[in-house]
């Protein structure tokens, strides 16, 4: 346990430090500051660090179990009556409880808790934390109660915006603080209890856990708007007078007394949550002893942190917040107020304990996809983008609603293509943003604002907690859009990836065999051979060359006394494939062929002896038409004949023969 207490400290100084050095830095160069305000200060961010250590501590040890154990027991009783009055009953008890609602009941109240107020957002709470469980056993989607809750609250906002426009902000404010440091990790812990049991399941799959504190922000919002156009709420603003602060005696008492009330209030407020459960274990859940020693010291840890932060802001933080948001609306450096605004915004996230509740839920319930880190960075963007939004219009005197029906609009529309866990956490990460750093600083900061400048404060200073309640949601949203393209992308590499691969073919984009450099691609003369032979005598031997036009070609022809038959041979660029070199060399060794030889060159059968691999497959010549049914038989004749032949063929006859040409369609069709 000291361990954890160890890292708990360590967490809460890292989240509280950053806006505690920065207000200091900022106020060193403002004189009107005094010292004694700084060492009040400085004390007043020791106690918020000690109390949110404590708090965070003692909502996991009490807070966070006692709402999953009520929640489950609802449902496991499988009681109608339980399942309508539970929620109600602790939505109502609970939020009385919280710090805000008393704080923001104040600031409009004329100092003096409004009951109205209190009781208005506290029945709200419970109403609506209804909706939300019903909503989980129904299986509703939360897109489509979100469009109708949210829906009905920017009609009535519009409605009295006509009628008091004071009243706009302040009822969009109620909403976020009745979401605080108690509600948040108590109510969320009881719909997760619910959804748990009731769908067996809380995994990042469903949504079910999430949606309770959206609901429960809108709420009291739409109650107090029907509550004010009925006339039934009046707005004071309050004057804030705070002791001046001259030495230690100033601050010891200073201190003093707020401890005194925070010891009240906090006792007020984590009595109804100690009764709750008290009655529960009686009755029905029966915790064993070890877990029920567990829990009772962490209502201790939750009591006295929550004592210790509240006396920190409300001493420490807002009167600083207030006079340090006049001094700088005043000064030459007014425009400073945004971006200082925006910072500041970014930094109070960091302390809110709701906001450490939310992450911690989120990280769990998601199963990691939305760290703990990753959320807070939204939550900072957020915030920050909100804060800066609303030093903007005190300055500017520009109206809530350039703000809010676009960022709720987009909102609203970004949920039709969000994941359904996005959708519900950013939704719930509004009214968590808004919390007791929120009220007790930032609120003061920008009245001190308004006030230097002589704003209305209704309608120019209030409507900063709705901002930060806004902001987050947006961002968050965009968030999830983007997210989900890249889960889609990844998708489908994955599925490119598990498909077979399947062989290319490889085009060769050149010939194989470069035709232009073998000799036979040369223009040469048509050579003509013809045998004409006698059974008893031998005849001449007539070869005729003439150049031919196009294609060059090879002719040969033998022609018998004894025998009918006739073969012709012709050769050519693209034909050339029909004779085989073999009968080409065989012709040339013959005896009675040497002048055949002294006129035919060597590089000429050498060529042909390079191409004859190229020869036909059927061995047809497509150029003689005349020669095709008898090929085959005509090649083993003149083979036998050169065999035969005594060599007394000596007649050479040059001969050009035009109509025994190969046909030059038929060459262009074959190339």
């Amino acid at each position: 346990m000291f361990k954890n207490m160890a890292g708990k400290f360590i967490d809460a100084t890292v989240s509280t430090l950053p806006i505690s050095l920065s207000v200091i830095i900022i106020s060193l160069f403002f004189s009107d500051i005094t010292p004694p305000m700084y060492l009040l200060f400085s004390l007043g961010s020791i106690l918020l660090i000690v109390g949110l250590a404590l708090f965070s501590l003692g909502m996991d040890l009490a807070l966070a179990p006692i709402g999953r154990e009520i929640g489950s027991h609802i449902v496991n009783k499988k009681k109608l009556w339980l399942l309508l009055i539970i929620p109600l009953l602790l939505g109502f008890i609970i939020s009385i409880a919280e710090p805000g609602v008393s704080v923001l009941s104040g600031q409009i109240g004329g100092g003096e808790r409004n009951l109205v107020i209190i009781y208005t957002i506290a029945g709200a709470t419970g109403l609506f934390l209804l909706v939300s469980v019903l909503r989980i056993f129904l299986k509703i989607q939360l897109r489509y109660v979100f469009i109708v809750v949210y829906g009905i609250m920017l009609i009535l906002a519009a409605i009295a915006q006509f009628i008091n426009p004071d009243f706009v902000s302040v009822a969009l404010d109620s909403g976020g603080v009745a979401t605080g440091a108690i509600t948040v990790p108590f109510l969320m812990a009881f719909t997760v209890g619910i959804s748990s049991v009731a769908h067996g399941r809380t995994d990042s799959e469903g949504d079910e856990g999430f949606g309770t504190v959206a609901l429960c922000t809108a709420g009291p919002v739409i109650i107090i708007l029907i509550i004010a156009l009925s006339g039934g709420l009046k707005l004071q603003e309050a004057e804030i007078i705070h002791d001046t602060i001259l030495n230690l005696k100033d601050i010891l008492f200073a201190f003093g007394n707020g401890f005194v009330s925070s010891f009240k209030d906090v006792a007020l407020s984590l009595a109804p949550v100690v009764g709750i459960f008290v009655v529960f274990q009686l009755f029905a859940l029966r915790i064993k002893k070890r877990n029920l020693i567990r829990i009772i010291i962490g209502l201790f840890y939750s009591y006295f942190g929550l004592v210790f932060f509240l006396t920190g802001v409300n001493v420490g933080f807002l009167p600083i917040g207030k006079l340090l948001g006049g001094i700088i609306a005043v000064s030459e450096y007014r425009w400073i107020l945004v971006p200082l605004g925006a910072l500041l915004g970014a930094l109070i996230v960091l302390a809110e304990p709701s906001v450490h509740a939310l992450t911690k839920q989120v990280n769990e319930l998601t199963s990691g996809v939305l760290s703990r880190k990753t959320m807070l960075i939204l939550l900072c963007i957020g915030v920050s983008i909100a804060v800066g939004i609303s030093l903007l219009r005190v300055l500017t005197g520009i109206s809530i609603w350039w703000f809010l029906l676009p960022i709720y609009g987009s909102c609203l529309l970004l949920t039709f293509f969000a994941p359904k866990l996005f959708t519900a956490i950013a939704f719930d990460s509004g009214g968590v943003a808004s919390g007791p750093m929120t009220v007790t600083f930032a609120l003061p900061f920008v009245i001190g604002a308004c006030n230097a400048i002589g704003g209305n404060v209704f309608t120019d200073a209030f409507g900063i907690i709705a901002s930060v309640t806004m902001a987050p949601i947006l961002v968050i949203m965009i968030t999830g859009v983007i997210y989900k393209v890249k889960v889609r992308k990844a998708e489908l590499e994955s599925e490119l990836e598990k498909l077979p691969e399947v062989p290319i073919p490889e085009f060769i984009s050149e010939p194989i065999v470069d035709y232009d450099s073998l000799p036979s691609s040369k223009v040469v003369p048509s050579i003509i051979v013809e045998f004409d032979e006698e059974e008893d005598s031998s005849e001449s031997s007539n070869i005729s060359s003439t150049a031919s036009e196009s294609v060059p070609s090879i002719i040969v022809d033998f022609d018998k006394d004894d025998s009918a038959e006739s073969s012709n041979i012709s050769l050519s660029e693209g034909t050339a494939s029909n004779i085989d070199s073999r009968d080409l060399t065989k012709l040339s060794n013959n005896e009675t062929s040497s002048s055949i030889k002294d006129y035919v060159s060597n590089d000429f059968i050498t060529s042909m002896d390079s191409i004859g691999s190229s020869k036909d497959p059927e061995g047809i010549n497509p150029c003689d038409t005349n020669a095709h049914s008898n090929m085959i038989e005509s090649d083993i004749e003149v083979q036998e004949e050169q065999n035969d032949t005594t060599g007394n063929k000596e007649v050479i006859q040059d001969k050009f023969g035009d109509d025994i040409q190969p046909n030059k369609d038929d060459l262009g069709s074959e190339e």
